[in-house]
């Protein structure tokens, strides 16, 4: 890993400004330094349709997964599930991406 030496001159691009009473690292306010208040305020507004994806794919995933989930665990109590299909298939993938 490389290090990042003589900093001590370096000044910030997009220099930032403290958040009153929000402090890091356990330090406590820090003496001395100035805190910039500004007046703008960051907003971010979703469309109504984003919104109704955004409440719909967790679930409908997570519906599909279950699914999934539930019928591999009752082809393997059945001894129905195909392990060498799978084996078969995982084996061409590896070979042709070390081939690749």
């Amino acid at each position: 890993m490389s290090e990042i030496n003589n900093l001590e001159g370096a000044r910030l691009v997009y220099p930032f400004a403290a958040t009153p009473g929000v402090t890091g690292r356990g330090e406590g306010e820090r003496s001395g330094a100035a805190v910039a208040e500004t007046a703008a305020v960051d907003r971010v507004e979703f469309s109504p349709t984003a919104v109704q994806l955004a409440e719909a794919a967790p679930t409908s995933q997570q519906a599909l997964r279950l699914a999934k989930v539930a019928r591999i665990r009752a082809e393997i109590q059945n001894g129905t599930y195909d392990v060498n299909g799978k084996l078969e298939s995982v084996l061409h993938r590896v070979i042709a991406d070390v081939l690749a």
